[in-house]
């Protein structure tokens, strides 16, 4: 199983790398690429400082032993 940390560091890498290489032929394509990348980013950093997968994991764990 990926975690959330490995999906978006590679969702970010790819749509970074591929939105500055782009960038030069097709502006638009390029700066959407660089906007997907950066909010894989964002996202992955406010969920960790969130702790949502620390928490959603604590609950299944409680519902599993409760079960």
């Amino acid at each position: 199983m990926v975690s959330v940390g490995q999906a978006c560091a590679s969702i970010a890498t790819i749509c970074l790398v591929l939105g500055f290489l782009i960038v030069l032929i097709d502006w638009v394509l390029g700066g959407f690429l660089i906007g997907i990348g950066l909010v894989a980013i964002i996202f992955y950093f406010t969920w960790d400082f969130a702790g949502f997968l620390d928490n959603s994991t604590n609950k299944i764990r409680k519902w599993s032993r409760d079960e």
